[in-house]
């Protein structure tokens, strides 16, 4: 029995020996000797269209600006190596990338229907839309209120004011010469003191004069008559430039689209807020550039600028030398992305991922804070 009962023991051992070596020997080929390599960065055609601030040219083959900055960091988590190439417009981008004659194409790339039909998108790098550009500088805010009390018509009436004013003058002047022998013989005493004597009446209803020229209760009934036409000829002056100035303000201020009609609105032709105007029939002054419209808004020729926001808000960045400033929410909401060729699923999954982690690292915020100053 004893026999037996080692021999058990030692069949058991032996089983139980056999077992731990083959447990180690796939522990041990599951075991990882060192990390993996990592995928060598491949290099890929990538076609670019200049259009500030996205894609700006930079030097020979080199290229910066905002969609450029943005592929390059995407760039680095999806291992390619991109090797651009310039083309003279978006259509021709989508055209190459369509063809498969460039992998991807960056710039201001929007995601539309229409270019769906013939590439994919990546995940938005922008989100963007039409803004409205207005000025910021009052400096001539005295030139609108001449413009405004001209085109009211007060300053005719005012001029009529202002001629009787000058006439009374002459009148208190002559009387004054023939009847008062102390009054003085020199013209250009005589006329301050009449002109003295016409407003002082006209405003506080006193003179200072002391002669007895004319009867008192008939100088009464001048200076009261007097008195009563310059105090509508001041309460004249003061609505009027308050009705003016008031209607500057409610002409010219301008917070957002809704603000837009009735307005004179400058745009850069055939760009986004150009058509956008177009569509609602606003008062357009179309420019060649966004560097001319902007101008002539800080010239106050043009009462506001719409245009792509972020191009609006890069051009406020980059020239502060220039009175206008971006006001109101985005409209026209629009999605900037990278495309890519319909049949290129893995690299344009890729850059999905790859943009996703910009923005949840903040890398994404931070570009756009360089770029575009929020």
């Amino acid at each position: 029995m004893n026999l037996l009962s080692m021999a058990f023991r030692h069949v058991f051992a032996y089983l139980a020996t056999i077992v731990c070596l083959i447990c180690a020997a796939h522990a041990a080929q599951g075991m990882p000797i060192g990390d993996p390599p990592l995928e060598a960065p491949r290099a890929i055609k990538v076609g670019v269209v200049a259009a500030e601030p996205f894609t700006i040219p930079d030097t020979a083959m080199k290229w910066t600006g905002y969609a450029v900055v943005m592929f390059e960091a995407s760039s680095i988590h999806a291992r390619v190596l991109p090797e651009f190439r310039e083309y003279p417009s978006v259509n021709a981008l989508i055209d190459a990338v369509a063809s498969g004659e460039v992998d991807a194409g960056v710039g201001n790339t929007l995601v539309t229907s229409e270019a769906l039909k013939r590439v994919d998108f990546s995940q938005p790098f922008l989100d963007a839309g039409l803004r409205v550009m207005v000025s910021s500088d009052g400096s001539n805010s005295m030139s609108r209120l001449f413009d405004g009390l001209v085109d009211g018509g007060h300053i005719r009436a005012l001029a009529w004011g202002g001629a009787a004013l000058i006439a009374l003058t002459f009148l208190v002047l002559v009387t004054l010469r023939r009847l008062d022998r102390d009054f003085t013989p020199h013209l250009h005493e005589g006329l301050a003191e009449s002109l003295h004597h016409v407003v002082s009446v006209a405003v506080t209803g006193k003179t200072t004069y002391k002669g007895g020229v004319v009867p008192p209760w008939v100088g009464r009934l001048i200076a009261a008559g007097w008195l009563l036409f310059g105090v509508a000829t001041v309460a004249y002056l003061t609505s009027s430039v308050t009705s003016v100035m008031t209607t500057n303000t409610m002409h010219r201020q301008v917070h957002g689209p809704a603000d837009l009609p009735g307005k004179t609105v400058g745009t850069v032709e055939g760009r986004g807020g150009d058509l956008y105007c177009s569509e609602h029939k606003l008062n357009v002054v179309r420019f060649p550039t966004l560097d001319a419209a902007a101008k002539a808004l800080a010239e106050q020729r043009v009462d506001a600028v719409v245009d792509d926001g972020a191009t609006l808000e890069y051009y406020d960045l980059k020239h502060a030398d220039v009175s206008v400033a971006v006001v109101g929410e985005l409209f026209e909401r629009r999605h900037f992305g990278f495309a890519f060729h319909r049949d290129n699923t893995d690299l344009r999954e890729k850059f999905d991922i790859a943009i996703l982690a910009l923005r949840e690292n903040g890398t994404l915020d931070q570009i756009r804070q360089r770029w575009f100053g929020h």
